[in-house]
């Protein structure tokens, strides 16, 4: 039974590659909305998802995202809301955009990047 079990299990994963692989995601569009919590996780609304994702902390290392580094991305975050500028937001290894886990079950970034309008 179990011998049965593995391979209708394995046969759903080779036929459902989506199902597990991520790739590298570049999340284009407005940040409409930034908060910190008393934390320090920095979290926004990205056009790209209709859902709140964790970007860094502030505070302290967070997926191997440095506070000092949170402290830069969180800058170029406030000026594109503020602005209403583009951003991107690179990921290495992620779902689609737009299929995000949301807060702090999102992956960290590799990197921010303000744009011109």
């Amino acid at each position: 039974m179990l011998k049965r079990l593995v391979g209708i299990f394995t046969a759903v994963m080779f036929l459902s590659p989506t199902v597990l692989q991520a790739e590298p995601q570049w999340c284009n569009g407005k940040i409409k909305h930034v908060f910190v919590y008393r934390t320090g996780e920095v979290v926004v609304l990205g056009s790209w998802m209709n859902q709140w994702t964790t970007i860094c902390n502030l505070n302290e290392e967070w997926k191997e995202v440095s506070a000092e580094q949170c402290k830069n991305w969180y800058s170029l975050i406030q000026t594109a809301v503020v602005t209403k500028s583009p951003a991107i937001v690179y990921y290495t290894d992620a779902p689609e955009c737009s299929a995000l886990p949301t807060y702090g079950n999102a992956p960290a970034p590799y990197y921010v990047m303000l744009r011109e309008n």
